[in-house]
């Protein structure tokens, strides 16, 4: 509002040079108090559901190559088990 109470002299000032300064300090104030509370509330967790949720990719594609291993394994093992009966 700009408006300077000085107490001592009892005197009130519109647009003094001393609320400028206060102005534009609490201009910096609201605004990085607005920045704080979006890296906190929305950045923050973002960040950590993004590492969960890449670690939970991660882990699912290991599983998927280790049946998919494991399938040719069986496919392999029971290759080899047709070759060895003998012929009837």
């Amino acid at each position: 509002m700009m408006i300077n109470l000085d107490f001592v002299n009892r005197d009130i000032a519109i647009g003094a040079p001393s609320t400028q300064w206060w102005t534009h300090l609490s201009a910096a104030i609201v605004f990085g108090l607005g920045f704080a509370t979006i890296l906190t509330l929305v950045v923050t967790p973002a960040a950590l559901m993004l590492i969960a949720n890449l670690s939970e990719a991660r882990q699912r594609r290991r599983e998927a190559r280790a049946a998919k291993k494991e399938a040719k394994l069986q496919a392999k093992a029971t290759a080899a088990s047709l070759e060895a009966k003998p012929a009837e």
